[in-house]
C-alpha cells in the first residue's frame, strides 16, 4: 500500500512537472548580480524550467544540510548511549559467565548428581 501511494504521488507530480517544463522551454536571462544590468558578465540565458529545477534542488540540498547540522547533538547523544549500552551488555555477559562458572564449581564440577 505504501509503495502504491508513493508511485501515485510520483505520477501526479510528473503530470504537473513535465507539461510545465515543456511549456517553459524559452530561454530567459538570469542575472546573478542583483545591482547590475542585464548586460553584465554575471548574466546567462537558460530555460525557465531548468532555472526553477536548479533552484528547487539547491533549496532541497541546503535545507537538508541545515537539518543535518541542527541534529548533530542528537546523533552524538545516540552514539554515546550506544557505546554505553554495548559496555553494559558486555559487563552483563561477563558477570553471567562468572556466575555460571562459580555455580558449577560450587555444585561439584559438572552439575550432575552421581547415580
Amino acid at each position: 500500500m505504501r509503495k502504491f501511494l508513493w508511485l501515485l504521488l510520483a505520477f501526479l507530480t510528473a503530470l504537473i512537472i513535465v507539461p510545465f517544463g515543456l511549456a517553459n522551454r524559452a530561454p530567459i536571462a538570469v542575472t546573478i548580480d542583483p545591482f547590475g544590468r542585464a548586460t553584465s558578465g554575471l548574466t546567462f540565458e537558460a530555460p525557465l524550467s531548468l532555472v526553477l529545477f536548479l533552484v528547487f534542488i539547491t533549496g532541497l540540498l541546503l535545507g537538508g544540510l541545515v537539518m543535518w547540522l541542527s541534529q548533530s547533538r542528537w546523533r552524538r547523544t545516540a552514539r554515546v548511549r550506544t557505546r554505553e549500552a554495548f559496555r553494559w551488555r558486555s559487563e552483563a555477559t561477563r558477570l553471567t559467565r562468572e556466575r555460571d562458572t562459580t555455580t558449577e564449581k560450587a555444585i561439584g564440577g559438572s552439575g550432575r548428581k552421581a547415580a
